[in-house]
């Protein structure tokens, strides 16, 4: 006859085991992105290089707490059958402070992203204004998260789950319905800019490949698609086993809990992708002869002389005028 203690002590280090080395292939997979990041940025000559560096190492800061302490709590968590004791002090200690790391790391994240589509629309106020309530709702979103926890509950809240059914679904509203809302929005404004790419822009080269710029942009598409689909299933999992990913008990981890841990770790390798794909985006500057299709065509219907390709954008030559096209824009200005 099987011991029901043993399986369930099984199942306890199976799954810590597992959490834990999740855990570390997410952040090695971060740690070099950032290092990457960190080389690319440091040849840049522009000003939002202190930003864009700035807030990449914040990111990567948090993912690095957060790893190193929730390291430990596997650690211990597994060896929860043996010493109670250990993992419920440790927890009652770093519980709080792990979930405002949590949330500092979300909001770096969100603002890393929104950084990119930021840049790419320089002359839409409403795009902007949209991404700054997007931001803003992160970090509404988290603030009502721990204000309402805390002062309802107390410290005790982030250590178990709470009484409360009703608080648990409005924390997991808060904590991710934003975060996922931004990145929608991120990939969604992203991806208009391909499409208006390879409508005005594309014809003009005279390619049917895709050029690198393309190839970045589409990246930055496919890779936000995927992130913001990570996002809705832990959204989804959570709403249906909203006990799970609060750690109600020690004995149980499902796939709520075990994502809770992860998504910290998740959240520092798409930003960190995005700013590396941005920095290196820049290329030598090329020429291509080609004659320039009606769409782009300059005054008079003057006649093309050809399309260079440089790191500051696409410039669309005249006999008596070039079209600039920068990088961070797909519309034609003269100057």
């Amino acid at each position: 006859m099987e011991n029901p203690t043993l399986a369930i002590y099984i199942r306890i280090w199976h799954d810590h085991l597992v959490n834990a080395m999740l855990l570390a292939l997410f952040y090695g997979i971060h740690f070099a992105l950032y290092v990457a990041a960190v080389s690319a940025i440091s040849r840049r000559n522009n000003v939002g290089r202190y930003f864009v560096g700035g807030m990449t190492t914040l990111l990567f800061a948090t993912s690095t707490v957060w790893f190193t302490v929730n390291t430990r709590v596997e650690v211990l968590s597994a060896l929860a059958p043996f010493r109670t004791n250990a993992i419920t002090d440790l927890l009652r200690h770093i519980a709080a402070p792990l979930l405002v790391l949590a949330r500092i790391n979300h909001i770096s994240s969100d603002i890393i992203v929104v950084w990119r589509a930021w840049v790419l629309w320089p002359d839409s106020k409403a795009v902007r204004l949209s991404l700054t309530l997007a931001i803003l709702g992160t970090i509404a979103g988290s603030v009502v998260d721990f204000a309402y926890s805390y002062s309802r509950y107390g410290v005790a809240a982030y250590s178990w789950n709470l009484p409360d059914r009703s608080a648990n679904y409005l924390r997991a509203f808060t904590s991710i319905v934003p975060v996922l809302l931004t990145n929608v929005l991120v990939t969604a404004l992203v991806g208009v800019k391909v499409w208006t790419y390879r409508r005005s822009i594309k014809p003009a080269l005279g390619r049917a490949s895709q050029t690198r710029v393309e190839k970045i942009m589409v990246l930055l598409v496919e890779s936000g698609g995927v992130y913001s689909c990570i996002w809705l299933a832990y959204l989804v999992i959570t709403l249906a086993d909203v006990a799970g990913i609060f750690h109600s008990n020690l004995t149980y981890m499902g796939p709520a809990g075990m994502l809770g841990t992860l998504m910290p770790a998740i959240a520092g390798v798409y930003p960190t992708l995005v700013v590396l794909l941005s920095t290196t985006q820049s290329s030598p500057t090329l020429y291509v002869s080609t004659n320039l299709v009606s769409d782009v065509s300059g005054p008079n219907g003057a006649s093309g002389a050809g399309v260079s390709l440089s790191k500051n954008g696409i410039s669309l030559a005249r006999q008596n005028s070039t079209y600039e096209v920068p990088l961070h824009s797909t519309s034609l200005s003269m100057k």
